[in-house]
């Protein structure tokens, strides 16, 4: 008999840019892909106690129990693969973007689904290269937890969900810029 679980949980949902495009021009893509995650994304998930639930070549998805290790795990991440494209020509960069939100979803035999995976992905695909964006759930958990400032981006309608979710870009301290932004606050 299978049984749904429904369960809150952080997720975080990364994917590699313009992985179609690095493979092409570039095959060792894959090999410094596999070293990044052996050296650096699996190492800092598992220090942050999160769970791979799914995993391709070019996105991975985390599931945490505590919101406030997922979004340490994310900037860690990104802080990480800043350093390691750090020296290597633009063209030869390895940038992730990052979505994570914070909500019910539903576990079955260890497959995560539902609104907490979707708008994760939906925020992912947002954001700029080499960026995190989290939604209003996770920015309420994390902004005085979290060494990162934040910038509105917008409030926006995802299908099958309501209200609506605002999304939020976090940066890290040391390359944010001074401003502080609310999301209850206009500007």
């Amino acid at each position: 008999m299978r049984v749904l679980e429904l369960k809150l949980a952080a997720i975080l949902a990364a994917e590699v840019v313009g992985l179609d495009r690095l493979l092409q021009e570039r095959p060792e893509t894959l090999a410094a892909l596999q070293a990044h995650h052996h050296r650096l994304i699996d190492r800092v998930i598992a220090m942050h106690r999160g769970r791979i639930v799914e995993l391709t070549v070019g996105r991975t998805l985390v599931a945490f129990e505590v919101v406030v290790d997922a979004m340490e795990c994310a900037l860690e991440v990104q802080r990480g693969m800043a350093l390691r494209n750090k020296g290597l020509a633009p063209e030869q960069w390895i940038l992730l973007r990052m979505g994570l939100d914070h909500r019910d979803v539903m576990v079955d035999r260890g497959d995560v689904s539902g609104h907490g995976v979707d708008v994760a992905c939906f925020l992912r695909d947002l954001v700029t290269p080499g960026g995190l964006c989290i939604s209003d759930q996770v920015f309420l958990q994390v902004r005085k937890r979290v060494g990162a400032d934040y910038e509105g981006f917008g409030v926006h309608a995802i299908e099958g969900l309501d209200p609506p979710v605002r999304a939020i870009r976090a940066i890290p301290r040391h390359t944010a810029s001074r401003k502080r932004w609310w999301p209850w606050r206009r500007g």
